[in-house]
C-alpha cells in the first residue's frame, strides 16, 4: 500500500471520512477527502503491483453475466445519438468482455477496447473477434485524432491516475470527438444514507469517489468542455439501493449481487455449515421481490429532477 496525493490538486492534506472493508479480500481501507479541493479517495491505495490481488478472476466470471448484457444494451442506447447514421471509430476503456463494442461493431463502427482482465480480454478477442488491449500503455497503437468516441463506463474510478489518463487519451480524439464518462455519484443521498455499506463504494477497486464539484473539476482540468451531465442511471441506482439495504441487514456484503452474477452459486450456499448465509440468501431474494419495484419507481421519479447515484458525462476536447 502507498500514500497518495490528491489527483486533482496535488495536495497531501486530507480529512478522514470513514473506513470500510473489501467484501472480497476482507481487508480494511480508509476513505479520505482532500482539504483543498474536496476530492474523496482511498488512501493509502494499493500499489500497481498489488492491484491485481483485488481483482480475482471470479470478479469477472467466465461467461457474460446477465447484468453485463443489460449494461451493454443500456450503454449502446446512450451512444445511439452519436452512432446513428454515422460510421467512425470508438475506444471503450474498461471494456470487460466487449459486449458494448460488439453492438457498436454490428452497427458498422470500427472498435477497440482496453481491459486489464486477461480472461475478459480473451473472451472479447477469441469469442467476439474484437481488438482489445490488456495494458493501458498499449493505446499507443491508436493514432492521434483517430477516434470519434472514447468511453469510460464505470472504469475511470478504477484508475490510479485518472487526471493524467484523461489528459493523455485526449490526443486520440478527433477535433469533434466525444468522451463519455459514467461513474458513481458520491454525494448522492444513496451514498450519504448507506456510507460504508453503499454498494457502489466497492473499495479498494474504486480508488476515487467523485461528487458534483470534483467530477466537473477533473474533466475541465484535463482539457475537456462538458456538454451534458446526467446524474442518474435507473438500473444502477435501483439495484445499488437494494443491495445497499441488504448490506445493512445481512452478514454477507453484496450477496445478492454475487448470486445474480454467479460469483456465488446456490449449490455452494446449500452446503452444510452455511446456516447464516442461507438466511441471508432468503432475505435477499424476498426483499428483491418486494423492494426492487418501488426502488425502480423512486429512481424514475428522481430522474425527472436529474437526481440519482450515477454520473453520465458527455464532453468534447
Amino acid at each position: 500500500m502507498e500514500e497518495v496525493a490528491c489527483n486533482i490538486c496535488g495536495s497531501s492534506e486530507s480529512l478522514p471520512l470513514f473506513s470500510t472493508n473489501d467484501y472480497i479480500t476482507h481487508t480494511a481501507h480508509k476513505i479520505v477527502q482532500c482539504k483543498s479541493c474536496g476530492l474523496t479517495y482511498v488512501n493509502p491505495q494499493p500499489t500497481k503491483e498489488e492491484l491485481p490481488s483485488f481483482y480475482p478472476e471470479i470478479y469477472y466470471g467466465e461467461e457474460p453475466f446477465s447484468y453485463e448484457k443489460i449494461d451493454a444494451r443500456s450503454r449502446h442506447k446512450k451512444l445511439r445519438k452519436f452512432l446513428s447514421g454515422r460510421k467512425g471509430r470508438i475506444l471503450d476503456v474498461g471494456c470487460g468482455k466487449g459486449l458494448l463494442l460488439k453492438l457498436c461493431k454490428d452497427a458498422g463502427w470500427q472498435v477497440a477496447g482496453i481491459e486489464l482482465s486477461e480472461d475478459s480480454t480473451r473472451y472479447a478477442r477469441e469469442t467476439l473477434g474484437l481488438e482489445v488491449f490488456t495494458s493501458l500503455d498499449e493505446k499507443h497503437h491508436l493514432r492521434d485524432n483517430s477516434l470519434d468516441i472514447i468511453t469510460f463506463f464505470h472504469s475511470l474510478e478504477h484508475l490510479k491516475d485518472p487526471l493524467s489518463y484523461l489528459n493523455d487519451v485526449k490526443r486520440l480524439l478527433k477535433p469533434d470527438g466525444i468522451i463519455i464518462i459514467e461513474v458513481p455519484r458520491f454525494n448522492s443521498f444513496y451514498s450519504k444514507i448507506f456510507r460504508d455499506k453503499w454498494f457502489h463504494l466497492d473499495v479498494p477497486r474504486h480508488l476515487f469517489h467523485f461528487d458534483d464539484h470534483t467530477i466537473k473539476k477533473l474533466i475541465i482540468l484535463a482539457g475537456y468542455h462538458i456538454i451534458e451531465i446526467k446524474k442518474y442511471a435507473l438500473m444502477y441506482d435501483s439495484f445499488g439501493a437494494l443491495q445497499s439495504i441488504l448490506n445493512s441487514i445481512c452478514s454477507e456484503y453484496n450477496l445478492l449481487n454475487d448470486i445474480n452474477t454467479k460469483r456465488l452459486r446456490i449449490k455452494d450456499i446449500m452446503k452444510p455449515g452455511q446456516k447464516r448465509i442461507k438466511i441471508d440468501a432468503i432475505i435477499s431474494f424476498l426483499l428483491q421481490s418486494f423492494l426492487f419495484p418501488p426502488l425502480l419507481i423512486l429512481s424514475l421519479f428522481l430522474s425527472i429532477f436529474n437526481i440519482g447515484g450515477t454520473f453520465t458525462i458527455y464532453a468534447k476536447k
